[in-house]
């Protein structure tokens, strides 16, 4: 029941009803957080995430460190975090529980649990490498079939619940369009070890490592149209149209979307739509290695890698040491970029970060008016906040 429902329902990701998901004003408020590192070589990091256009916020994010390992009593070793953005559509079930239960699925694979009883120099090596890369795959395929669990439970309920009310003890195929669960989700995560930057990636969601000035790419988006997956799709029985699987969604590979993850008799990793990841992987080099940016393509839809770069660069050269702020500044950016999805971007400074003194120029002076007025502007929302609470 629940497949054949997928499989008759029109797209819900984009094409003709794109403006029925947009709403009339941009939603420019930010959920932004900040955390601090301080161990060999990472400094700190933040995120924010705007809903601006679209009518809800499907994007998610998230960031540890010590990094727990299942079963055992010590973290991992200083000097690594981990770190993902995850662009959800059809709805934010998928990114949100992908952000929520992440790191729990890392935390509990054999593979990670092998890497921690390596010694530092094992671990840095091909060796320890290797058992990383397997973890963080076995976590994205492990966790796309913990989604689709998730799914179809709350699926049944809301069917049975469907079924219940209805007049003929049937299901009502209109109300169920309106509220089955099908979303799927982007997820780029950067893990950061004493030795290497390992990216993980299944999606258009991306990340990025500034280097002695000079932007490397750390993950490459996945859109049908790219040969290999062209290739994967059509022999699982696809089509590709307007550069879209079906006609209908934008990326080819992602957690949930389990409508396109339905080939009989085909493995996880054949089907139109796979969680499995590719991974760029950069060894470290702490005297050159400045900052990295993950964001979801609300950003990448509007900026290059090299504008990207430029514009956080740009901000510390001025001064702006908050990496909070300087993720709100660049999505507000974005947005008057036209950027009509939903925008996360998160920053990660490593100890080559090159911040310029603040105050020297007048567009630093003007940004930190600005800032300024909208911190006296945020303090009197949470004392207003704060007394309606007590009142």
């Amino acid at each position: 029941m629940f497949d054949s429902l997928l499989t008759n329902f029109p797209s819900i990701f984009g094409g003709d009803g794109y403006e029925e998901q947009s709403g009339k004003v941009a939603v420019t408020a930010k959920d932004t957080i900040r955390g601090v590192v301080n161990e060999c070589g990472i400094q700190s990091f933040a995120f924010s995430g705007m809903q601006g256009w679209r009518l809800t916020m499907e994007d998610a994010h998230m960031a540890c460190s010590p990094i727990p390992v299942h079963n055992c009593p010590e973290p991992l070793s200083e000097g690594h975090a981990i770190f993902g953005v995850f662009d959800g559509h059809g709805g934010d079930f998928t990114s949100e529980f992908a952000a929520a239960n992440f790191l729990g699925h890392f935390s509990r694979s054999a593979k990670l649990r092998h890497y921690i009883h390596l010694n530092s120099i094992e671990q840095g090596d091909v060796t320890g490498i290797s058992m990383l890369r397997a973890a963080l795959k076995e976590t994205f395929v492990n966790l796309d079939a913990d989604i689709r669990t998730q799914q179809k439970k709350k699926n049944d309920k809301i069917l049975a619940g469907i079924k219940k009310t209805s007049a003929n003890g049937q299901v009502d195929l209109v109300k169920a369009r309106k509220f089955i669960e099908r979303s799927g989700s982007t997820c780029a995560v950067v893990l950061l070890t004493p030795s290497h930057i390992i990216c993980a990636n299944a999606g258009d969601s991306r990340a990025i490592l500034q280097r002695g000035g000079k932007v490397l790419p750390l993950s490459f988006d996945h859109k049908p149209s790219n040969i290999p997956e062209l290739q994967r799709i059509e022999n699982a029985g696809g089509t590709v149209k307007n550069k879209r699987i079906d006609g209908d969604l934008a990326v080819s590979r992602g957690l949930g979307d389990y409508a396109y993850k339905k080939a009989n008799l085909r493995p996880v990793s054949m089907q139109k739509v796979i969680p499995d990841p590719e991974f760029v992987v950069y060894p470290r080099k702490q005297d050159l290695d400045e900052f990295i940016v993950l964001a979801c393509d609300g950003v990448w839809d509007v900026a290059t890698n090299a504008e990207c770069g430029q514009f956080i660069q740009g901000m510390m050269d001025d001064g702006h040491t908050d990496i909070g702020a300087i993720c709100e500044n660049a999505i507000d950016i974005c947005l008057k970029k036209n950027s009509r999805d939903n925008m996360t971007l998160g920053v990660i400074t490593m100890d080559a970060v090159k911040f310029g003194t603040a105050g020297l120029t007048l567009g630093n002076a003007t940004r930190q008016a600005k800032e300024a007025a909208e911190a006296a502007t945020r303090a009197a929302a949470d004392v207003a906040s704060t007394f309606m609470t007590v009142k």
